[in-house]
């Protein structure tokens, strides 16, 4: 089953806008709705400096 991360941001500004997945840098707008494809079970995400990190889990 294909699934899409939606991040919506409003007015953001920092390293929380900038983040790593699937070995891939995304730098997000500081404001509006950013779609990501995941495609899979387990994604390891962390933010452009490594201090917010995270696991998602789709299933």
């Amino acid at each position: 089953m294909p699934t899409t991360l939606v991040v919506k941001l409003d007015k953001v500004q920092g390293c929380v806008r900038s983040f790593v997945i699937q070995d891939q840098e995304r730098i997000l707008p500081g404001s509006g709705e950013t779609r990501t494809e995941l495609g899979v079970l387990q994604v390891d995400y962390a933010c452009d400096m490594g201090r917010y990190t995270g696991v998602i889990n789709v299933g």
